[in-house]
């Protein structure tokens, strides 16, 4: 009889520590960014005051507009295996060679801090005292 007592209580304890851990495992996965999460248009100014928008169509198509100029269509690739993730932006897919390197975090569900490389040498990191190539946008729609 102490036996069984002993199995139900390591039963109990094992299946609790399994719920728990198969809640706190689908939290987990339920927050993992990925494109949906950027559809939409999103404005902002950057550190010299000057204006920026991006739009993302879908998983491949985005537009964007800097300091008043028409927006432009761009195919854009990203790895969200990062944080802050990976996004090149290019214009034609037999170019991707010749993206444009930048980096881009959701900081919440209407904030977006991206960062544009035009040398092409991106780093794992934002680089804050770049100011003329940071921006954090704000979702417009």
């Amino acid at each position: 009889m102490y036996i069984v007592r002993v199995n139900t209580v390591i039963m109990r304890k094992t299946l609790l520590f399994t719920t728990v851990l198969f809640a706190f495992s689908h939290l987990a996965i339920g927050q993992t960014t990925t494109y949906k999460n950027l559809l939409g248009k999103w404005e902002g100014r950057d550190g010299r005051n000057q204006t920026g928008s991006l739009e993302f169509v879908d998983s491949s198509k985005m537009a964007m507009s800097m300091m008043g100029s028409p927006a432009r269509s761009l195919m854009y690739s990203i790895d969200f295996s990062k944080s802050p993730a990976a996004l090149d932006l290019y214009r034609d897919p037999s170019r991707k060679g010749m993206a444009l390197k930048c980096l881009i975090q959701l900081l919440d569900a209407n904030t977006l801090k991206w960062q544009v490389f035009p040398s092409g040498d991106r780093p794992e990191k934002f680089d804050e005292d770049s100011p003329g190539t940071l921006i954090v946008l704000k979702r417009v729609k």
